[in-house]
């Protein structure tokens, strides 16, 4: 099992660009980060971060108190309220 964690403030979606070549589902397995108002600082919505990591081969579950809910993109989503997500490899989901 390969895992990242990243929380830097808003700015994740930069730094998963900046790591192109490994954010690849055949590459690493989960990748924890966090979303909320400091993502309204960096103008970078929970769109576009779905979007970026559907075109890589990952699914995306939100942290809830029971586990992960994994579940597509709704704009009502996008509000900017402190949640933790995990990119899950579509390789694992299919396991």
């Amino acid at each position: 099992m390969d895992f990242i964690k990243i929380d830097i403030e808003g700015h994740e979606l930069k730094a998963f660009e900046g790591f192109e070549c490994y954010m690849d589902s055949s590459f690493i397995d989960y990748i924890q980060f966090e979303y909320g108002g400091v993502n309204l600082d960096s103008h970078t919505s929970l769109m576009e971060i779905y979007n970026f990591f559907k075109k890589r081969g990952f699914s995306i579950a939100k942290l809830m108190p029971n586990g992960l809910l994994i579940r597509d993109y709704q704009p009502w989503m996008d509000n900017f309220m402190y949640s933790n997500y995990v990119a899950i490899s579509n390789k694992v989901l299919d396991l």
